[in-house]
């Protein structure tokens, strides 16, 4: 995966065909990007930093999966799946942050204890061979990488550091830690996860897509890179613009962009072939006295981004899903990411 000449160089010698088109409609590639994508990598699902409290918890769904986070006792962190073990309703019905003392299903009242373990079992009756604690939550991987929560729903996971390859290195001593989380919000569109993916990791269409941004920007600093598994897009910002000049994007679904005085980051959810969810958190640094005005405009400003970024993504979608789109060559200058993201995709068998 790691080219020694680098992406753009092999782009200019060898013409890059974008992947057969059925791979972002069909429902077998739906089922292959659910099993061997998302359940097999790290997957950032909230703030740990909103986790403070024994029995604070935080539900969340990406491609078809539900998990649930709980704070223990003792401070640490243990993950679940959000299925109760007897009839496969969700312990926690919608996603997002609460707190509970007991983890009781809405269905039967099935309840569990923080550390996942079945506790009792209303008017179950008894049952010759059956026992609680045989029937405990099904556990996930959960590992917190500088105040941020992933999991992991395969057996024996890489630690989430090296999972996460370049970033660290990347985002460097950036104080990600005493940022506060400021607004959280999600967006559903109608197209395929990896047809966002592909327009968020190029920035070749940065000036006929967003215009606005555009202008914050000086004039071809836009520069984009692929590293192992890692994007990062540079661009020298004008004083007084809403960005700091780097985004990046580490596979398969987590996003980080700072700005000053904070930074935000998403999780690509697929929801289906052709619906995908995005959701953002916006994080900022206590110690940077932004002001109300400069946060709100922050949080409306990557809104109004994304809005546009959706926009040309359906309507990318529907050409794919028309059956009439071939593939298409790859820019040397710009493409670096997309030609990752599809050899991302190739070693994970979905591409």
């Amino acid at each position: 995966m790691n080219m020694p000449e680098g992406y753009g160089t092999r782009l200019s010698r060898t013409l890059t065909m974008s992947p057969d088109p059925a791979i972002y409609t069909s429902q077998e590639t739906w089922q292959a990007d659910r099993r061997q994508v998302f359940a097999a990598s790290w997957q950032y699902v909230g703030d740990a930093r909103s986790l403070v409290r024994t029995g604070d918890h935080l539900a969340a769904s990406f491609a078809g999966y539900r998990v649930l986070v709980v704070r223990q006792s003792d401070g640490s962190l243990k993950g679940f799946h959000n299925i109760c073990r007897h009839r496969a309703a969700p312990i926690i019905e919608a996603d997002g942050y609460a707190r509970s003392a007991v983890l009781t299903c809405p269905y039967h009242r099935w309840a569990y204890g923080l550390d996942g373990g079945l506790r009792t079992t209303p008017e179950f009756g008894e049952v010759a061979g059956f026992r609680c604690e045989d029937h405990g939550l099904l556990p996930v991987h959960v590992q917190d990488w500088r105040g941020h929560v992933f999991v992991h729903l395969g057996e024996d996971p890489e630690p989430l550091e090296d999972a996460l390859t370049d970033l660290p290195g990347l985002i460097g001593e950036r104080p990600l830690e005493r940022c506060d989380l400021y607004d959280s919000w999600y967006v559903d569109f109608d197209a395929n996860w990896k047809v966002y993916l592909e327009n968020y990791v190029e920035g070749y269409h940065v000036p006929s897509v967003h215009p606005a941004f555009d202008a914050e920007l000086e004039t071809g600093t836009f520069v984009t890179r692929a590293h192992t598994n890692t994007v990062t897009m540079r661009a020298t910002a004008k004083a007084g613009g809403l960005y700091e000049g780097l985004w990046t994007w580490t596979w398969p679904a987590f996003t980080l962009v700072t700005f000053p005085g904070g930074y935000d980051v998403s999780r690509i959810c697929p929801l289906s072939p052709e619906k995908t969810r995005v959701h953002f958190d916006i994080f900022v640094d206590p110690d940077a006295g932004l002001s109300e005005e400069q946060k709100a405009a922050t949080s409306e400003g990557v809104k109004d981004l994304v809005s546009e970024d959706m926009a040309i993504s359906e309507a990318v979608h529907a050409n794919l899903a028309s059956g009439v789109f071939p593939g298409g060559p790859l820019s040397p200058r710009h493409e670096e990411g997309v030609a990752l993201l599809h050899d991302m995709l190739r070693k994970a068998g979905v591409a």
